[in-house]
């Protein structure tokens, strides 16, 4: 949970750490992979207390103890929640994926909105060991289909897509499907207009942080998946200051059968994975009280609103915090 565990915290001590073991990692991942994969699995796993294990059973009715203390934080049944979750880390419940997604549902009542990550599985997406080789421009053309339930982010991501009352963002990058009250708001024209970044002014994300957003993690760790840090980068007034931040990518997009072919502009690769200070991010959210963190039935439990987090990002990214080490201004 947050920054508990040792490794967290030593990277959280100063980002210069951090972008430090970043870069080692990416210019020798090859090699470190091999070394983790050869000593992985020797040593018994010693479970901390409070992490989760599927060898432990809970019961559906455990499951609703989660539900309810996120309930809590609700501000009322129109609430508007974005879920990042890992269905493995919920298995004990005895729950499927469809069965979590009716749980939030029902908890938000029929006025209530809740939102997930859906990124699509791209078929000719670059393998990882190119990922950072293609920095600039990419002119390859990719293809994302609005209805396909191929996608990156887990079995709860595919489940809400089943949904026929879910309607998914018709922008490739960084898609969000929601269901309930505001879904059709939270999706409507995030390509038809010339601000089309994946987490600009017209995007699902802005839309959901102008609902003021539960973002709520389930079982993972809440920082490292918070894709509505992007907001603040996409929809900074004035524009993001660190120069060459954004690379242009081509898309046909398949909107059950009709195409249309899009060029986006996206962060390159290069600013998130070498730059991107995510432990220092987390300690600062932590101590300024905007994330949350706790353990229910085994299953740690962290949340923050949209808002708040916003504010605090813009209250210190003149010079592009969260990523340190980029360079000069623009």
């Amino acid at each position: 949970m947050a920054n508990s565990s040792l490794k967290n915290r030593i990277l959280g001590i100063s980002p210069v750490i951090e972008i430090a073991v970043r870069h080692f990692y990416w210019k020798n991942r090859k090699t470190v992979e091999k070394f983790r994969k050869k000593f992985s699995g020797k040593t018994p796993k010693t479970v901390k207390s409070g992490e989760s294990t599927d060898k432990v059973v809970c019961s559906e009715n455990d499951f609703t103890d989660v539900v309810k203390h996120i309930e809590k934080q609700c501000i009322d049944k129109g609430d508007s929640i974005i879920l990042h979750s890992s269905f493995g880390s919920l298995k004990k419940f005895g729950m499927s994926p469809e069965q979590v997604i009716a749980a939030f549902i029902h908890m938000l009542g029929e006025s209530g909105t809740l939102s997930m990550p859906a990124m699509p599985v791209i078929r000719n997406a670059p393998k990882m060991d190119s990922y950072l080789n293609n920095d600039g421009d990419d002119s390859q053309v990719y293809r994302y289909s609005v209805k396909s339930k191929r996608v990156k982010t887990g079995a709860l991501g595919a489940a809400i897509l089943n949904d026929s009352e879910c309607v998914r963002s018709l922008h490739p990058i960084n898609t969000l499907a929601s269901i309930g009250w505001h879904a059709h708001y939270i999706m409507k024209d995030n390509i038809e207009k010339d601000d089309n970044l994946p987490c600009g002014k017209n995007s699902s994300w802005y839309k959901c942080a102008e609902l003021n957003s539960l973002i709520v993690g389930l079982g993972i760790d809440l920082t490292h998946s918070l894709t509505m840090i992007h907001v603040a980068e996409d929809a900074r007034k004035g524009g993001w200051p660190v120069k060459k931040w954004y690379r242009k990518k081509n898309f046909v997009v398949d909107n059950h059968g009709i195409e249309s072919t899009h060029t986006f502009d996206e962060r390159r690769p290069s600013w998130g994975t070498l730059h991107f200070a995510e432990r220092t991010l987390c300690r600062d959210l932590v101590k300024a009280r905007i994330l949350h963190t706790t353990i229910v039935h085994g299953i740690v439990v962290e949340y923050m609103r949209s808002k708040e987090l916003l504010e605090f990002l813009a209250s210190k990214n003149d010079k592009g915090y969260p990523y340190f080490f980029t360079g000069k201004m623009s």
